[in-house]
Parts: structure tokens; C-alpha cells; sequence
């Protein structure tokens, strides 16, 4: 029995060691990676989750960083850019390409930034807040994590239930189709009612009716932006 339980013991020693292990990222693992995956979708591809997770402050994004494995260059790693837990933005430095320059990475960051919010006003021009339109999921997630644009004035503000059924301050924009739209934005930043709010960011999924905005709404329930970048009357905040 003593020997039985030192085995016991030394397998889950074994066990301890193993989790804590520093999970790697291959060239071919990184390719294997798509936007749009979950965060579990992406540990299992690359085999763990990440020890290295920057949570961005003010917003409800974070990075996950990975060292890479057998990259061209000896010190690659891999971030990746989650909002709302689906992966968005993947760059690697160093793991399939050369490291790139300060002002390279500045060119790809701005190249990003620039297709996110073609794809977010392409969105909105195919499905446009409107009155009867739908923008937030019932059964499937058509909507939930769509890059979305919206333009409005800015109502109010209110707390309203958030990501994860946590009170969050909204901006209450309305558009001139009468959409009443719910916006968090990704930090705190000063408004005044009357003011021009233009967003860019993901769809949450979630539905809120007038009754939950205490405004009257063209639509019985509305979707809602967890914003990714904000202008307000015409300024980039």
C-alpha cells in the first residue's frame, strides 16, 4: 500500500510539473489559426493556453502571448488579440518572417486598423440599423462579434447589463432612421448629450428592449457595440 500511494503521489508531482509548463507556438500551428476563433478553439490548436495574457485596460479585449517554436528567428513570438473572446488581430514577429522594423510594424498596425473599419461599414451597410432590423443573435451567432459601424446622437447614457450580466456604462446613440443603438465604449471618456457618436467595434450578440434603455425605440429590441474605437463630434478619442 506505502509503495502504491509514493506512486500515486510521484504521478501527480509528474502531473503539477507538466501544467505548468510554458506552452510554445509553431510556424505550423500559427498557421492553423483563423479570426473569428474562440479562445478555446485556439489553445487547441496550439496545444495550452498562454502564460503571458495582457488584459487591456478599459476594454474588454486582451493579448495572449506566445513564444514561438522553431521560428526563423531564435527570440519569435506570437500575439494574439482577443475581444469579447473571439480571436481578432494575429501578429507574429520573428516566427514565419523576419522581424519586421519599428516603422513596419506601424505600416501593418495602420493596414489593419484600416481593413477593420472597411469591414465594419461594410457590415452596416448590409445589414443597416434600421426599423425592423435585427441585430443582435436569438439561436445562432450571426451577429454576435460581426465588425460593426454605427453613427448617431448621443441620448444619454445609462448602466445597462454588460458582458457577463455586469452593469456597464452605455452610450444611448440614435441614428436618423430612429435606431436606438447601445454603445460601451472601451474606456472612460467624456461626453455631453447632443453630441455626434461615431463607433467602430463588434456586435455583442446581446438584445436590449426600450423598456431595459427607458428610451422609444423604432425597433422592439436592439443590438448593442462593444466599441473598439469611438469619435466623438468628428475627433478620435
Amino acid at each position: 500500500m506505502k509503495r502504491l500511494f509514493a506512486i500515486g503521489l510521484f504521478t501527480i508531482f509528474l502531473a503539477a510539473c507538466s501544467s505548468n509548463e510554458i506552452v510554445t507556438i509553431s510556424p505550423e500551428e500559427f498557421n492553423k489559426l483563423k479570426e473569428g476563433m474562440t479562445t478555446k478553439e485556439v489553445e487547441e490548436v496550439i496545444g495550452g493556453k498562454s502564460d503571458n495574457i495582457e488584459k487591456i485596460d478599459g476594454t474588454k479585449a486582451e493579448n495572449h502571448i506566445y513564444k514561438g517554436d522553431n521560428g526563423v528567428t531564435d527570440d519569435s513570438e506570437v500575439i494574439l488579440y482577443f475581444s469579447n473572446g473571439k480571436l481578432e488581430v494575429l501578429t507574429e514577429i520573428g516566427l514565419i518572417s523576419e522581424e519586421t522594423t519599428p516603422e513596419e510594424n506601424k505600416k501593418n498596425q495602420e493596414e489593419a486598423a484600416e481593413g477593420f473599419i472597411t469591414l465594419a461599414e461594410q457590415n452596416a451597410i448590409e445589414y443597416p440599423a434600421e426599423p425592423g432590423s435585427i441585430l443582435y443573435d436569438k439561436n445562432e451567432e450571426k451577429f454576435k462579434g460581426m465588425q460593426y459601424y454605427f453613427k448617431g446622437e448621443l441620448i444619454k447614457t445609462e448602466s445597462v447589463d454588460g458582458l457577463f450580466n455586469n452593469p456597464s456604462g452605455a452610450l444611448i446613440v440614435k441614428n436618423e432612421e430612429g435606431y436606438i443603438m447601445p454603445i460601451f465604449p472601451p474606456y472612460e471618456i467624456e461626453v455631453a448629450e447632443g453630441d455626434q457618436i461615431e463607433a467602430w467595434g463588434p456586435l455583442s450578440g446581446d438584445g436590449y428592449s426600450s423598456s431595459d434603455l427607458g428610451v422609444d425605440n423604432v425597433v422592439g429590441i436592439a443590438g448593442a457595440i462593444n466599441a473598439v474605437q469611438i469619435d466623438i463630434n468628428g475627433e478620435r478619442q
